[in-house]
């Protein structure tokens, strides 16, 4: 038995790799001391310091130490050497910045071991130029490369790669063949590249070859391989982004037109928004918008972003919108126009997002533009529904279906889908909903679509609590919370925490209702805050706050949401008879709260309103109390409605 850097190259060798510990690849699992690297640090720790233990907070960057150091056993040990000193938060920040933190000056440690450095060095001498070379290139790459890539940018041959790996300088996994260099190696090759007076050659070869890569997905991202594309994305998005962030360095304008729409529709399919965010807020950085007519393409378009609120940036739209007007470059108005609609609809303008929808879904449709005419459909049927066109909407949404059938774009078809089952759900079609949310559900479950997921998880649990199944409710709505607050999707977490509101109300805990429909409300991206006020006013009325249950059921009624349908509204209404009933208005609470039950089943399950309803009739009596329900179930549920937003509290 030997142990060795690298292969020994005999015909009875039997290879047995030495793998790095495992390590907690997440910020906080709930398990993180049963990972052996972390078990390391803290046999370390204590050995450096007697007692030492974990404080408040301290598993984050222990995990994260670990992580950084990619559970490296010497690694781990020279980090644990610095407990006496520092904190662990402290620890994770130093080697962050700087390779050479991880270095001990104990005596008994053969020199080579005294630090990353010097282990890193001893490995590097004993390689031949041609090797140093290769590996100084290999560290272009972040999160690993494919063979094609290594020998594309660095020139690196298959039996060159094969003798890094057998030096144990490059790790292969057998899965997928992508070729990875421990994140400490890379950083000290790094160093040696800018050395030799390489760097910039190669970092030019590796943003040209990733950026032209993203271009080169556009097709499958819009069309029948939008999964090949995705994953492929995903795979080597670390080496995207280092490629993105060159051409920016470098002012190649080219190279990040080409990669901005593809970039754009990954970050937002796979809910990487805030990477999207970070990318497209650093070109912008450096590349100025211009409204000059000779400016660059790319000096218009970098106008796009994944937060379409405000009226500086309407405005920056229109202006740019005029300009391709002017140029008469159809395919610019389009996107333009639809970029208008999305603002528009943001910032609760239906009207004019309506009117410039149309517009670009004429054009996209004319150039035969399967994705952005899905697009545009959607955000029509959404803006339809917002204006009280409930049938027109759903009729545009079966458009966007077949479209996207067709087209094959299953991250279009996974959200008409799951808007036909919300559809569904306030059409109190249950079995409908269940069978549109689930196949949502399995679509964007493939495509990797977890906030798609998570809004469709929302939307059956919101069909859940109507059927008075209220144990489902619950799971669906937890399971969703857990999805949207992992990636921070707001929509699914607002309704999700909305969902539990009114759940917490049923079972009477008002003050967790509250504190729940608090932070929904605080979480919902306008204008979809109908289930945050509503479930803020159920919480009120268990907490007699009846300032607030005004309030907040007022903004309900008049919000035009989508919601405004005969299942949505008829869950405002035992809000409205508690109101009635406090203002003295007990026959008019009656024939509200009568309406209620014609109208939802689950209401009935609410204690507050099965007290409520009790003590109306003992103050009515039988025979008035019986009149005023007759009469509240055949009451119309439009009229009820309005003549309630004209009630004054005070």
């Amino acid at each position: 038995l030997a142990t060795s850097r690298q292969r020994l190259n005999l015909s009875g060798e039997t290879i047995f790799p030495l793998n790095p510990l495992a390590f907690p690849d997440w910020e906080t699992p709930e398990d993180a001391l049963q990972y052996s690297a972390v078990q390391l640090f803290m046999q370390s720790a204590k050995r450096v310091q007697i007692g030492f233990d974990l404080k408040k907070d301290d598993l984050n960057y222990l995990a994260r130490i670990c992580r950084l150091v990619e559970g490296v056993p010497l690694g781990i040990l020279l980090a644990a050497a610095w407990v006496d000193m520092l904190s662990l938060a402290e620890i994770s920040i130093e080697i962050q910045q700087s390779i050479d933190f991880l270095e001990s000056d104990l005596g008994d440690l053969p020199e080579r071991q005294r630090s990353m450095r010097a282990t890193f060095n001893y490995s590097w001498n004993l390689l031949h130029e041609e090797e140093q070379n290769a590996f100084a290139r290999m560290s272009i790459f972040r999160g690993g490369c494919t063979r094609q890539a290594a020998q594309k940018v660095t020139g690196v041959s298959l039996r060159m790669l094969t003798a890094l790996v057998s030096k144990s300088l490059l790790r292969r996994d057998a899965e997928s063949g992508r070729f990875y260099v421990h994140e400490l190696l890379r950083q000290l090759a790094e160093e040696h590249l800018e050395m030799m007076g390489q760097a910039t050659a190669v970092h030019n070869t590796h943003s040209a070859y990733y950026l032209d890569a993203v271009a080169q997905c556009e097709a499958d991202l819009k069309g029948h391989n939008q999964l090949r594309a995705l994953n492929t994305i995903e795979s080597d998005f670390e080496n995207i982004r280092t490629a993105w962030n060159w051409a920016i360095d470098q002012a190649d304008l080219d190279a990040i037109d080409q990669a901005l729409e593809v970039l754009y529709w990954f970050c937002n399919i796979r809910a990487r928004v805030p990477d999207g965010q970070k990318l497209f807020q650093q070109a912008r950085k450096k590349i100025a918008i211009s409204f000059n007519p000779d400016a660059h393409p790319i000096q218009r378009r970098l106008l796009l972003c994944f937060d379409a609120t405000g009226e500086g940036y309407k405005t920056k739209i229109e202006q740019i919108l005029a300009l391709v007007r002017e140029q008469n470059n159809q395919r610019e108005i389009a996107f333009f126009l639809w970029m208008l609609g999305v603002n528009r609809y943001v910032s609760h303008d239906f009207t004019q997002a309506l009117v410039v929808l149309k517009e670009a879904f004429s054009l996209y449709q004319r150039y035969n533009d399967a994705f952005y005419a899905s697009e545009t459909l959607h955000l029509l049927g959404i803006c339809k529904r917002f204006v009280g066109q409930t049938e027109e909407a759903s009729t545009i949404n079966q458009q966007v279906i077949k479209l996207a059938r067709e087209s094959g774009n299953k991250f279009a078809l996974g959200r008409a889908v799951g808007v036909q089952g919300l559809i569904a759900v306030l059409k109190a079609n249950s079995l409908q909903a269940k069978d549109y949310l689930q196949e949502a559900i399995s679509v964007r479950r493939e495509l990797g679509d977890w906030a798609g997921i998570a809004t469709s998880l929302a939307s059956l649990s919101q069909d859940a609590f109507f059927e008075s199944d209220f144990s489902n409710a619950k799971a669906y709505a937890e399971q969703s919370l857990m999805i949207a607050t992992d990636i921070n999707s707001l929509l699914p977490k607002t309704f999700s925490l909305g969902i539990l509101s009114w759940l917490a109300s049923i079972e009477e805990n008002y003050n967790k209702a509250w504190e729940l429909a608090s932070e929904s409300l605080a979480n919902s991206p306008d204008p979809n805050t109908f289930v945050s006020h509503l479930s803020l006013a159920m919480a009120a009325c268990g907490l007699e706050n009846y300032v607030a249950v005004h309030e907040h059921i007022q903004i309900v009624l008049k919000s035009g949401s989508h919601w405004h349908t005969v299942r949505g509204m008829g869950a405002c209404l035992p809000v409205l008879a508690v109101l009635y009933a406090k203002k003295g208005e007990a026959e008019r609470a009656v024939k509200v709260l009568a309406l209620a039950f014609t109208h939802l089943e689950s209401v009935k399950k609410w204690p507050l309103i099965q007290r409520l309803n009790t003590n109306l009739e003992t103050n009515l009596g039988s025979e008035r109390y019986k009149a005023a329900w007759e009469h509240g179930t055949k009451l119309e549920l439009e009229p009820v409605i309005s003549e309630f937003t004209s009630f004054r509290w005070t």
